[in-house]
Protein backbone atom coordinates (compact mmCIF):
# COMPACT_ATOMS: atom_id res chain seq x y z
CA UNK A 1 0.00 0.00 0.00
CA UNK A 2 2.98 2.64 0.83
CA UNK A 3 4.04 1.62 -2.74
CA UNK A 4 0.89 2.49 -4.01
CA UNK A 5 0.61 5.59 -2.45
CA UNK A 6 3.95 6.63 -3.54
CA UNK A 7 3.21 6.34 -6.82
CA UNK A 8 -0.01 8.00 -6.90
CA UNK A 9 1.48 10.67 -4.75
CA UNK A 10 4.14 11.06 -7.97
CA UNK A 11 1.25 10.98 -10.88
CA UNK A 12 -0.23 14.22 -8.39
CA UNK A 13 2.67 16.02 -8.01
CA UNK A 14 3.10 15.19 -12.50
CA UNK A 15 -0.50 16.30 -12.66
CA UNK A 16 -0.40 19.71 -11.03
CA UNK A 17 2.69 20.69 -12.44
CA UNK A 18 1.40 20.42 -15.75
CA UNK A 19 0.17 23.27 -17.65
CA UNK A 20 -2.94 22.90 -19.20
CA UNK A 21 -4.75 25.33 -21.34
CA UNK A 22 -7.92 25.10 -22.64
CA UNK A 23 -9.58 27.30 -24.71
CA UNK A 24 -13.55 28.03 -23.47
CA UNK A 25 -15.84 29.45 -25.65
CA UNK A 26 -17.72 31.88 -23.03
CA UNK A 27 -20.31 33.96 -24.40
CA UNK A 28 -21.79 37.33 -22.28
CA UNK A 29 -23.52 35.77 -18.84
CA UNK A 30 -26.55 37.72 -17.21
CA UNK A 31 -26.51 37.62 -13.84
CA UNK A 32 -29.13 39.33 -11.25
CA UNK A 33 -28.05 40.70 -8.03
CA UNK A 34 -30.93 41.78 -5.14
CA UNK A 35 -32.86 42.55 -3.96
CA UNK A 36 -30.23 42.79 -0.98
CA UNK A 37 -31.82 42.33 2.73
CA UNK A 38 -31.32 44.43 4.73
CA UNK A 39 -29.40 47.26 2.67
CA UNK A 40 -31.77 47.68 -0.22
CA UNK A 41 -34.90 45.72 1.25
CA UNK A 42 -36.16 44.80 -2.26
CA UNK A 43 -35.89 48.58 -3.11
CA UNK A 44 -33.10 47.84 -5.93
CA UNK A 45 -31.57 45.10 -7.98
CA UNK A 46 -29.22 44.86 -10.56
CA UNK A 47 -29.44 43.22 -13.96
CA UNK A 48 -25.53 42.37 -14.74
CA UNK A 49 -24.24 41.29 -18.08
CA UNK A 50 -20.94 40.18 -17.63
CA UNK A 51 -17.78 38.64 -20.17
CA UNK A 52 -16.07 36.52 -17.43
CA UNK A 53 -15.37 37.91 -14.50
CA UNK A 54 -15.59 42.03 -15.65
CA UNK A 55 -18.47 43.49 -15.52
CA UNK A 56 -19.48 44.72 -19.05
CA UNK A 57 -23.16 46.15 -18.33
CA UNK A 58 -25.45 46.89 -15.21
CA UNK A 59 -29.20 47.45 -15.29
CA UNK A 60 -30.58 49.12 -11.99
CA UNK A 61 -34.24 47.81 -11.80
CA UNK A 62 -36.16 49.88 -9.32
CA UNK A 63 -38.91 47.66 -6.70
CA UNK A 64 -41.29 48.46 -4.15
CA UNK A 65 -40.47 49.81 -0.67
CA UNK A 66 -40.57 46.53 2.10
CA UNK A 67 -43.97 46.55 1.91
CA UNK A 68 -45.01 47.72 -1.22
CA UNK A 69 -45.77 51.31 -0.05
CA UNK A 70 -45.89 52.81 -3.31
CA UNK A 71 -48.71 50.97 -4.62
CA UNK A 72 -50.49 51.18 -1.67
CA UNK A 73 -50.73 54.97 -1.91
CA UNK A 74 -51.68 54.85 -5.61
CA UNK A 75 -55.25 54.15 -4.58
CA UNK A 76 -55.70 56.26 -1.29
CA UNK A 77 -55.90 59.67 -0.08
CA UNK A 78 -53.21 61.93 2.27
CA UNK A 79 -54.99 61.31 5.42
CA UNK A 80 -55.38 57.41 4.43
CA UNK A 81 -51.80 57.28 4.06
CA UNK A 82 -50.94 58.72 7.13
CA UNK A 83 -50.75 55.66 9.47
CA UNK A 84 -48.39 53.93 6.12
CA UNK A 85 -45.61 56.96 6.79
CA UNK A 86 -43.93 54.78 8.98
CA UNK A 87 -43.37 52.00 6.54
CA UNK A 88 -40.76 53.82 4.57
CA UNK A 89 -37.97 52.67 7.13
CA UNK A 90 -39.71 50.82 9.59
CA UNK A 91 -36.10 50.95 12.02
CA UNK A 92 -37.00 54.27 12.76
CA UNK A 93 -40.28 54.86 11.62
CA UNK A 94 -41.52 57.44 14.34
CA UNK A 95 -39.24 59.87 12.49
CA UNK A 96 -41.08 59.42 9.19
CA UNK A 97 -44.25 60.21 10.91
CA UNK A 98 -43.17 63.70 12.60
CA UNK A 99 -41.75 64.96 9.17
CA UNK A 100 -44.95 64.18 6.85
CA UNK A 101 -47.59 65.35 9.98
CA UNK A 102 -45.07 68.73 10.30
CA UNK A 103 -45.54 69.34 6.74
CA UNK A 104 -49.10 68.81 6.75
CA UNK A 105 -49.46 70.83 9.93
CA UNK A 106 -47.16 73.95 7.97
CA UNK A 107 -49.39 73.80 4.94
CA UNK A 108 -52.84 74.44 7.20
CA UNK A 109 -51.16 77.12 9.42
CA UNK A 110 -51.74 74.66 12.55
CA UNK A 111 -49.64 74.77 15.45
CA UNK A 112 -49.15 71.85 17.51
CA UNK A 113 -50.05 72.65 21.52
CA UNK A 114 -46.41 73.16 23.44
CA UNK A 115 -46.93 69.23 24.67
CA UNK A 116 -47.16 67.71 21.79
CA UNK A 117 -44.68 68.94 20.04
CA UNK A 118 -41.99 67.66 23.67
CA UNK A 119 -43.81 64.58 23.04
CA UNK A 120 -42.66 64.10 19.42
CA UNK A 121 -39.08 65.68 19.89
CA UNK A 122 -38.51 62.74 22.76
CA UNK A 123 -40.21 59.72 20.51
CA UNK A 124 -38.28 60.65 17.78
CA UNK A 125 -35.29 60.77 19.50
CA UNK A 126 -35.89 57.37 21.07
CA UNK A 127 -36.72 56.02 17.70
CA UNK A 128 -33.44 57.07 16.64
CA UNK A 129 -31.53 55.42 19.57
CA UNK A 130 -33.09 52.22 18.88
CA UNK A 131 -31.95 52.46 15.39
CA UNK A 132 -28.16 52.63 16.60
CA UNK A 133 -28.59 50.38 18.76
CA UNK A 134 -29.51 47.73 16.15
CA UNK A 135 -26.84 48.87 14.22
CA UNK A 136 -24.00 48.85 16.79
CA UNK A 137 -25.60 45.09 17.58
CA UNK A 138 -25.78 44.04 13.24
CA UNK A 139 -22.12 45.11 12.67
CA UNK A 140 -20.58 43.38 15.69
CA UNK A 141 -22.62 40.21 13.72
CA UNK A 142 -20.49 41.13 10.67
CA UNK A 143 -16.96 41.54 12.17
CA UNK A 144 -17.64 38.24 14.10
CA UNK A 145 -18.88 39.19 17.39
CA UNK A 146 -22.03 37.71 18.60
CA UNK A 147 -21.96 39.41 21.73
CA UNK A 148 -22.49 42.91 20.92
CA UNK A 149 -25.41 41.80 19.13
CA UNK A 150 -27.15 40.55 22.15
CA UNK A 151 -26.15 43.62 23.70
CA UNK A 152 -27.54 45.86 21.40
CA UNK A 153 -30.95 44.22 21.14
CA UNK A 154 -30.69 44.13 24.70
CA UNK A 155 -31.13 47.52 25.44
CA UNK A 156 -32.81 48.25 22.00
CA UNK A 157 -35.91 46.75 23.84
CA UNK A 158 -35.65 49.42 26.57
CA UNK A 159 -36.15 51.85 24.13
CA UNK A 160 -39.25 50.41 22.68
CA UNK A 161 -40.78 49.44 25.53
CA UNK A 162 -41.19 53.24 26.07
CA UNK A 163 -42.44 53.71 22.59
CA UNK A 164 -45.14 51.49 23.45
CA UNK A 165 -45.95 52.73 26.40
CA UNK A 166 -47.23 56.15 24.90
CA UNK A 167 -48.10 55.12 21.45
CA UNK A 168 -48.96 51.69 21.62
CA UNK A 169 -46.73 50.37 18.92
CA UNK A 170 -43.52 49.11 18.81
CA UNK A 171 -42.12 49.07 15.07
CA UNK A 172 -45.10 51.09 13.70
CA UNK A 173 -46.43 53.69 16.44
CA UNK A 174 -49.40 55.39 15.72
CA UNK A 175 -51.69 57.30 18.05
CA UNK A 176 -54.76 56.22 15.69
CA UNK A 177 -54.27 52.46 17.25
CA UNK A 178 -55.22 53.35 20.54
CA UNK A 179 -58.23 54.88 19.44
CA UNK A 180 -59.32 51.37 17.52
CA UNK A 181 -58.59 49.74 21.03
CA UNK A 182 -60.59 51.97 22.80
CA UNK A 183 -63.56 51.61 20.78
CA UNK A 184 -62.93 47.77 19.96
CA UNK A 185 -63.15 48.49 16.30
CA UNK A 186 -63.10 44.49 15.43
CA UNK A 187 -66.37 44.00 17.51
CA UNK A 188 -67.74 47.24 16.35
CA UNK A 189 -67.28 46.19 12.72
CA UNK A 190 -69.33 43.15 13.80
CA UNK A 191 -72.10 45.37 15.22
CA UNK A 192 -72.20 46.96 11.84
CA UNK A 193 -72.58 44.18 9.71
CA UNK A 194 -75.48 42.88 11.71
CA UNK A 195 -77.46 46.42 11.25
CA UNK A 196 -76.78 46.83 7.34
CA UNK A 197 -77.83 43.16 7.30
CA UNK A 198 -80.81 43.67 9.21
CA UNK A 199 -81.67 46.78 7.44
CA UNK A 200 -81.25 45.30 3.96
CA UNK A 201 -83.78 42.34 5.29
CA UNK A 202 -86.13 44.78 6.42
CA UNK A 203 -86.23 47.06 3.36
CA UNK A 204 -88.26 47.51 0.54
CA UNK A 205 -86.86 47.46 -3.19
CA UNK A 206 -85.27 49.47 -4.50
CA UNK A 207 -82.85 50.14 -1.22
CA UNK A 208 -82.34 53.69 0.43
CA UNK A 209 -78.32 53.52 0.29
CA UNK A 210 -78.61 56.69 1.85
CA UNK A 211 -80.78 55.67 4.88
CA UNK A 212 -78.49 52.40 5.40
CA UNK A 213 -75.50 54.98 5.53
CA UNK A 214 -77.30 56.81 8.31
CA UNK A 215 -77.81 53.82 10.06
CA UNK A 216 -74.97 52.31 10.28
CA UNK A 217 -72.89 55.44 11.10
CA UNK A 218 -75.33 56.13 14.17
CA UNK A 219 -75.50 53.02 15.37
CA UNK A 220 -71.42 52.77 15.02
CA UNK A 221 -70.57 55.67 16.67
CA UNK A 222 -72.78 54.29 19.83
CA UNK A 223 -71.18 50.87 19.71
CA UNK A 224 -68.06 52.59 19.41
CA UNK A 225 -69.00 54.54 22.44
CA UNK A 226 -70.34 51.77 24.48
CA UNK A 227 -67.12 49.51 24.22
CA UNK A 228 -65.33 52.87 25.02
CA UNK A 229 -67.28 52.86 28.56
CA UNK A 230 -66.93 49.38 28.92
CA UNK A 231 -62.93 49.26 28.77
CA UNK A 232 -63.36 53.02 31.25
CA UNK A 233 -65.64 50.89 33.42
CA UNK A 234 -63.43 47.75 33.67
CA UNK A 235 -59.43 49.46 33.46
CA UNK A 236 -58.66 47.91 36.99
CA UNK A 237 -59.88 44.78 36.22
CA UNK A 238 -58.25 45.02 32.72
CA UNK A 239 -54.60 45.29 34.43
CA UNK A 240 -55.42 42.09 35.49
CA UNK A 241 -55.45 40.53 32.61
CA UNK A 242 -52.69 39.44 30.34
CA UNK A 243 -55.31 39.56 27.39
CA UNK A 244 -55.96 43.21 28.07
CA UNK A 245 -53.56 44.36 30.81
CA UNK A 246 -51.66 46.42 27.18
CA UNK A 247 -54.88 48.23 26.27
CA UNK A 248 -54.50 51.68 26.25
CA UNK A 249 -55.96 52.21 29.68
CA UNK A 250 -54.68 50.05 31.99
CA UNK A 251 -51.51 50.80 30.13
CA UNK A 252 -51.16 54.17 31.34
CA UNK A 253 -51.59 55.64 27.72
CA UNK A 254 -54.63 57.30 28.01
CA UNK A 255 -56.24 59.18 30.82
CA UNK A 256 -59.59 57.55 32.33
CA UNK A 257 -61.57 60.66 32.03
CA UNK A 258 -60.65 60.87 28.21
CA UNK A 259 -62.17 57.68 27.50
CA UNK A 260 -65.01 58.51 29.73
CA UNK A 261 -66.23 61.84 27.78
CA UNK A 262 -65.26 60.24 24.27
CA UNK A 263 -67.24 57.10 25.07
CA UNK A 264 -70.22 59.29 26.46
CA UNK A 265 -70.19 61.57 23.49
CA UNK A 266 -69.74 58.69 21.17
CA UNK A 267 -72.88 56.81 22.94
CA UNK A 268 -75.25 60.46 23.02
CA UNK A 269 -74.26 61.33 19.27
CA UNK A 270 -75.35 57.98 18.47
CA UNK A 271 -79.02 57.99 19.85
CA UNK A 272 -79.48 61.22 18.78
CA UNK A 273 -77.87 61.01 15.54
CA UNK A 274 -80.54 57.85 14.87
CA UNK A 275 -83.56 59.80 15.99
CA UNK A 276 -82.70 62.80 13.99
CA UNK A 277 -81.83 61.32 10.50
CA UNK A 278 -83.46 57.56 10.85
CA UNK A 279 -86.47 57.10 13.46
CA UNK A 280 -87.24 57.29 16.81
CA UNK A 281 -88.03 53.49 17.34
CA UNK A 282 -83.76 52.68 16.13
CA UNK A 283 -82.98 55.65 18.88
CA UNK A 284 -84.97 54.16 21.24
CA UNK A 285 -83.23 50.02 20.33
CA UNK A 286 -79.47 52.02 20.51
CA UNK A 287 -80.00 53.83 23.71
CA UNK A 288 -81.34 50.53 25.54
CA UNK A 289 -78.40 48.47 23.85
CA UNK A 290 -75.74 50.87 25.61
CA UNK A 291 -77.74 50.63 29.07
CA UNK A 292 -77.86 46.78 29.11
CA UNK A 293 -73.94 46.69 27.68
CA UNK A 294 -72.95 49.51 30.05
CA UNK A 295 -75.28 49.19 32.98
CA UNK A 296 -76.59 45.60 33.38
CA UNK A 297 -74.17 43.64 31.33
CA UNK A 298 -70.54 45.13 32.91
CA UNK A 299 -71.17 45.14 36.21
CA UNK A 300 -73.11 41.08 36.10
CA UNK A 301 -69.56 40.36 35.24
CA UNK A 302 -68.55 40.41 38.76
CA UNK A 303 -71.23 38.83 40.13
CA UNK A 304 -73.26 36.24 38.24
CA UNK A 305 -72.27 33.68 35.63
CA UNK A 306 -75.67 34.95 33.82
CA UNK A 307 -73.70 38.28 32.45
CA UNK A 308 -72.93 35.96 29.14
CA UNK A 309 -76.61 35.69 28.53
CA UNK A 310 -77.07 39.06 29.56
CA UNK A 311 -74.75 40.54 27.46
CA UNK A 312 -75.98 38.68 24.31
CA UNK A 313 -78.77 40.84 24.56
CA UNK A 314 -77.70 44.34 23.24
CA UNK A 315 -75.30 42.26 20.88
CA UNK A 316 -78.34 41.07 19.24
CA UNK A 317 -80.27 44.28 19.24
CA UNK A 318 -78.00 45.62 16.53
CA UNK A 319 -79.93 43.78 13.24
CA UNK A 320 -83.13 45.06 15.05
CA UNK A 321 -82.01 48.50 15.15
CA UNK A 322 -81.39 48.51 11.06
CA UNK A 323 -84.62 46.60 10.66
CA UNK A 324 -86.70 49.04 12.66
CA UNK A 325 -84.17 52.01 10.59
CA UNK A 326 -86.15 50.78 7.48
CA UNK A 327 -89.50 49.65 8.21
CA UNK A 328 -90.26 51.77 11.18
CA UNK A 329 -90.87 48.40 13.34
CA UNK A 330 -90.31 45.39 14.82
CA UNK A 331 -92.02 42.60 13.17
CA UNK A 332 -91.37 38.59 13.24
CA UNK A 333 -88.37 39.11 10.87
CA UNK A 334 -86.64 41.16 13.26
CA UNK A 335 -87.11 38.74 16.43
CA UNK A 336 -86.04 35.91 13.87
CA UNK A 337 -82.53 38.08 13.41
CA UNK A 338 -82.53 38.44 16.74
CA UNK A 339 -82.87 34.90 17.69
CA UNK A 340 -79.78 34.14 15.70
CA UNK A 341 -77.78 36.45 16.70
CA UNK A 342 -78.32 35.77 20.64
CA UNK A 343 -77.83 32.03 20.17
CA UNK A 344 -74.62 32.14 18.12
CA UNK A 345 -73.09 34.76 20.55
CA UNK A 346 -73.14 32.07 23.17
CA UNK A 347 -70.84 28.99 22.07
CA UNK A 348 -68.46 32.36 20.55
CA UNK A 349 -67.86 33.56 24.00
CA UNK A 350 -68.33 29.90 25.78
CA UNK A 351 -65.32 28.67 23.84
CA UNK A 352 -63.13 32.51 24.44
CA UNK A 353 -64.47 32.00 28.27
CA UNK A 354 -63.11 28.35 28.75
CA UNK A 355 -59.25 29.39 26.68
CA UNK A 356 -59.06 32.24 29.00
CA UNK A 357 -60.91 31.20 32.14
CA UNK A 358 -57.55 32.00 34.25
CA UNK A 359 -57.23 35.67 33.20
CA UNK A 360 -60.94 36.23 34.00
CA UNK A 361 -60.64 34.07 37.26
CA UNK A 362 -57.40 36.81 38.06
CA UNK A 363 -59.43 39.50 37.09
CA UNK A 364 -62.56 38.49 39.14
CA UNK A 365 -64.98 37.59 36.50
CA UNK A 366 -67.28 35.22 37.39
CA UNK A 367 -67.75 32.86 34.36
CA UNK A 368 -68.82 29.49 33.70
CA UNK A 369 -65.82 28.53 32.81
CA UNK A 370 -64.10 29.86 35.81
CA UNK A 371 -64.69 26.43 38.02
CA UNK A 372 -64.82 24.29 34.81
CA UNK A 373 -60.68 22.93 34.49
CA UNK A 374 -62.18 20.29 32.45
CA UNK A 375 -64.11 22.18 30.13
CA UNK A 376 -67.54 19.95 30.11
CA UNK A 377 -69.54 22.58 31.36
CA UNK A 378 -68.37 25.16 28.58
CA UNK A 379 -68.23 22.13 26.15
CA UNK A 380 -71.94 20.68 26.41
CA UNK A 381 -73.38 24.46 26.64
CA UNK A 382 -71.47 25.13 23.52
CA UNK A 383 -73.39 21.93 22.16
CA UNK A 384 -76.82 22.80 23.55
CA UNK A 385 -76.79 26.16 21.88
CA UNK A 386 -75.42 25.04 18.45
CA UNK A 387 -78.25 22.86 18.16
CA UNK A 388 -80.98 25.27 19.42
CA UNK A 389 -79.05 27.64 16.61
CA UNK A 390 -79.65 25.32 14.24
CA UNK A 391 -83.00 24.58 15.13
CA UNK A 392 -84.18 28.29 15.32
CA UNK A 393 -82.10 29.72 12.51
CA UNK A 394 -84.53 28.38 10.03
CA UNK A 395 -86.71 31.04 11.15
CA UNK A 396 -86.69 33.65 8.75
CA UNK A 397 -87.54 31.22 5.65
CA UNK A 398 -91.29 30.66 7.98
CA UNK A 399 -91.63 34.46 8.66
CA UNK A 400 -91.28 35.37 4.96
CA UNK A 401 -87.63 37.06 5.29
CA UNK A 402 -85.64 34.56 3.32
CA UNK A 403 -87.46 32.29 0.81
CA UNK A 404 -87.03 28.38 1.46
CA UNK A 405 -83.77 28.01 -0.51
CA UNK A 406 -82.09 29.59 2.48
CA UNK A 407 -83.34 26.44 4.86
CA UNK A 408 -80.57 24.06 3.38
CA UNK A 409 -78.01 26.25 3.49
CA UNK A 410 -78.90 26.83 7.00
CA UNK A 411 -78.98 23.00 7.77
CA UNK A 412 -75.84 22.88 6.48
CA UNK A 413 -74.06 25.61 8.19
CA UNK A 414 -75.70 25.03 11.63
CA UNK A 415 -74.91 20.95 11.35
CA UNK A 416 -70.75 21.97 10.76
CA UNK A 417 -70.91 24.39 13.66
CA UNK A 418 -72.46 21.48 15.86
CA UNK A 419 -70.21 19.31 14.82
CA UNK A 420 -67.56 21.38 15.98
CA UNK A 421 -68.96 22.19 19.22
CA UNK A 422 -69.39 18.20 19.62
CA UNK A 423 -65.60 17.58 18.68
CA UNK A 424 -65.10 20.15 21.92
CA UNK A 425 -67.19 18.33 24.17
CA UNK A 426 -65.54 15.47 23.40
CA UNK A 427 -61.90 16.02 23.44
CA UNK A 428 -61.73 19.27 26.17
CA UNK A 429 -59.05 20.69 24.55
CA UNK A 430 -57.49 24.58 24.13
CA UNK A 431 -57.48 23.76 20.32
CA UNK A 432 -60.86 22.58 19.92
CA UNK A 433 -61.85 25.51 21.93
CA UNK A 434 -60.02 27.67 19.44
CA UNK A 435 -61.54 25.16 16.23
CA UNK A 436 -65.17 26.28 17.81
CA UNK A 437 -64.11 29.77 18.07
CA UNK A 438 -62.96 30.55 15.04
CA UNK A 439 -66.00 27.72 13.55
CA UNK A 440 -68.48 30.47 14.88
CA UNK A 441 -66.15 33.73 13.41
CA UNK A 442 -66.89 32.03 10.00
CA UNK A 443 -70.63 30.83 10.33
CA UNK A 444 -72.16 34.20 11.20
CA UNK A 445 -71.22 35.87 7.88
CA UNK A 446 -71.97 33.25 5.70
CA UNK A 447 -75.30 32.75 7.42
CA UNK A 448 -76.46 36.47 6.86
CA UNK A 449 -74.71 36.43 3.17
CA UNK A 450 -77.44 33.34 2.76
CA UNK A 451 -79.89 35.72 4.40
CA UNK A 452 -78.96 38.50 2.40
CA UNK A 453 -79.08 36.32 -1.60
CA UNK A 454 -82.13 34.33 -0.82
CA UNK A 455 -84.39 37.76 0.70
CA UNK A 456 -87.57 37.32 -0.31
Amino acid sequence: MSVDFAVDRQAWRHLADAQVNVELDTGDMILNLGPQHPATHGTLRLVVRLDGERVIAADPVIGYMHRGYEKLTEFRTYPQITTLINRIDWLSSFANEVPFISGAEMLMGIEAPPRAQYIRTVLTELSRIATFLLFLGEMGLQVGAITPAFYGFRDREYVLNLIEAVTGGRFHPNFVSDLAELVKARLTLLVLLTTAVGFYLGAESPINYKALFQTVFGTAAAAAGAAALNQWWERRADALMHRTKTRPLPAGRMAPLQALVLGSALSVFGVVYLAIFCNALSALLTAITVAIYIFAYTPLKRTSTANTAVGAIPGAIPPMIGWAAARGDIGPGAWSLFVIVFLWQMPHFFAIAWMCREDYSRAGFRMISSDDSSGERSASQSVFFCILLLVLAGLPAFVGVASYVYQPIELLLGGLFVAVAMRFLRLRTPSAARLLFFASIAYLPLLLTALVLTKL
